[in-house]
């Protein structure tokens, strides 16, 4: 049977998503792309045996195994994630959070809490903004690129997280529920580092791409080896959400 894997389509997986492909079309793997979200939840259901999970829904699982040494994460800017707001941060009275991204949300009200001591900012989502308020809006993924400059307040939340911790911070991690295979391992670090290289030839082929001003994006912001540093940054992050660390060895 073969290996069931979730991932996303995100800009920052595209070497991920380039590789499984490659797996795919060599019917080694079946593939589903899905929303971070939906992978977390397919796993949960047993549909996939391995998933691309943001750090956000890691406590929601009892156990989990890290199945690669690779991973999406950032050491300093991430560009990719930000507060954005007309006031600075210690005038901002409340942040509008990304539905779409549980992780994010969680950093901001670590950094707000721990790092800025605002304990008392007020977290909402568009619907039940309060009017006449301070407010600053969390924005992630390819559009930011677009709100870049566009405020004239703006803060990269991975950079915060370095300046706060001193550490890397890891969005999402490759895990399963059951131990796999090492041959299962080993082909995924393969076929993963094998697309890394490459990362260059993607971008240049990728006519979506090079209508983005990426400066040096995959090279500066984006990192991708899950090294121990990294390893650390991501139980700093769920000691700090109060979250309950499933991996086991």
């Amino acid at each position: 049977m073969s290996l069931r894997i979730a991932t996303v389509k995100y800009l920052n997986a595209l070497p991920f998503l380039h590789a499984l492909k490659e797996l795919a079309n060599r019917h080694l793997i079946e593939l589903v792309e899905a929303t971070p979200a939906v992978c977390s939840e397919l796993l949960h259901r047993d549909q996939v045996d391995v998933a691309l999970m943001p750090v956000g829904a890691i406590s929601d699982f009892e156990k989990l195994f890290i199945v690669s040494d690779y991973c999406i994460s950032c050491d300093g800017s991430v560009r990719t994630v930000k507060l954005f707001s007309s006031h600075p941060i210690e005038e901002l009275q409340q942040i509008v959070l990304d539905n779409s991204s549980r992780s994010s949300n969680l950093l901001i009200q670590i950094l707000c809490r721990e790092y800025w001591k605002k304990p008392d900012i007020i977290f909402t989502n568009r619907v039940n903004r309060i009017p006449n308020l301070k407010t600053g809006f969390v924005k992630i993924g390819d559009e930011v690129f677009e709100l870049e400059d566009y405020f004239p307040y703006e803060y990269d939340l991975g950079l915060e997280w370095k300046s706060f911790t001193g550490l890397p911070f890891v969005f999402a991690a490759w895990v399963s529920k059951t131990k796999l295979k090492v041959t299962d391992i080993a082909m995924l670090n393969d076929i993963f580092k094998s697309s890394l290289l490459s990362i260059s030839d993607l971008i240049a082929n990728n006519i979506d791409l090079n209508q983005i001003n990426l400066d040096g994006y995959f090279e500066k912001n984006i990192y991708y080896e899950l090294d121990e540093n990294r390893r650390k940054g991501l139980l700093k992050f769920l000691e700090l959400a109060g979250m309950r660390n499933p991996f086991q060895n």
